[in-house]
């Protein structure tokens, strides 16, 4: 994409410390906005290590495709398949634009930085990192599932850690999806490590927050 205007559409909420030496870049799901996963921001902080604290940039962009019914989207649902490659390849270029412009001037590299997907942001999350330029820190990936993964088999790609979280009674992305990502990925030689979640629905609680600030305290 070399449409500048269309690359720099991603604004969204953000807290940037005077010291900042990592940064976790939240991706929220379909029909929400920035919004909703900058309220992890202050938990977040509160469960990382005191020694970690203060240290962590947070950007929540809003999503650029603005949907009928309110919120915004990362890519059309293609009639609830999901399956707009063309969309989630934009919403890609759209991303490492904006980290490579709000993220990475703050004196970072890509591998201090760890994407936080729920639910579309992490299709759009499992998508992306394996196919960006330079390699990533992380990708946490809470209730999603991973699409056109057949084609890393074929070609070269990065390979950071992956966390990924599903509830076992999520209702609208089977949990059966996140955990099938986590084997594929393992399976092209990611390192992955998964949770699922008992009585857990197509949300995140404190267990599944507490396994994400446990993953980020290693970084």
């Amino acid at each position: 994409m070399s449409d500048l205007g269309k690359l720099d559409k991603l604004t969204g909420p953000q807290h940037v410390p005077t010291k900042t030496a990592k940064a976790v870049l939240c991706l929220h799901g379909f029909g929400s906005n920035g919004d909703d996963l900058f309220g992890l921001v202050a938990p977040l902080e509160a469960s990382l290590p005191t020694e970690k604290q203060g240290q962590t940039a947070y950007f929540c962009p809003n999503a650029p495709l603005e949907l009928d019914f309110g919120g915004r989207a990362w890519f059309s649902d293609k009639n609830w398949t999901f399956r707009d490659r063309k969309g989630i390849a934009a919403a890609q270029c759209m991303i490492w634009h904006y980290i490579e412009t709000k993220i990475l001037p703050l004196g970072l590299t890509p591998e201090d930085v760890t994407i936080l997907g729920f639910s579309q942001g992490a299709m759009t999350a499992l998508f992306l990192a394996p196919r960006l330029p330079q390699k990533l820190g992380g990708v946490i990936a809470h209730s999603g599932r991973m699409f056109w993964q057949e084609e890393l088999e074929v070609e070269t790609c990065q390979k950071p850690a992956i966390l990924i979280l599903h509830g076992e009674d999520d209702d609208v992305v089977r949990p059966d999806d996140g955990m099938a990502a986590a084997s594929d990925l393992r399976a092209l030689g990611f390192d992955v490590e998964e949770h699922l979640f008992a009585n857990l629905g197509h949300g995140i609680d404190g267990r599944s927050l507490a396994a994400i600030s446990v993953w980020l305290s290693r970084k």
